[in-house]
């Protein structure tokens, strides 16, 4: 499972019942800890995409698997797992379940 954020949820369609009324922003935990506890999923079985460093500390510091989004090259080394190219994402996770990227999520049920 999958949780974003967005700067405005109304824009996508379906999410701002998830997203919507989070009073602070990344990098603060609270929108992927709010969005996991909206979705009725520990943060250790969901995983954030993210192409930015506020974005990747908010996500780790909730306890989620934390995926880079590298579009730009810029050499990310604080996430669990990097990606150039949004399109193989979906093979790569059938291929490496979230406990086998980060083994100690499934040892201690979280963060």
């Amino acid at each position: 499972m999958f949780v974003c954020t967005l700067r405005n949820p109304n824009e996508v369609r379906g999410t701002a019942e998830y997203f919507g009324g989070i009073p602070v922003g990344k990098p603060d935990p609270e929108p992927y800890a709010a969005g996991c506890a909206r979705l009725g999923l520990p943060p250790h079985e969901v995983a954030a995409i993210e192409d930015s460093a506020p974005g990747r500390l908010s996500a780790r510091a909730a306890g989620l698997l934390v995926i880079a989004y590298d579009h730009l090259n810029e050499q990310v080394t604080d996430a669990d797992l990097v990606i150039r190219d949004l399109s193989r994402l979906p093979a790569l996770l059938k291929a490496a379940p979230l406990a086998s990227i980060r083994p100690e999520l499934a040892r201690t049920g979280g963060a």
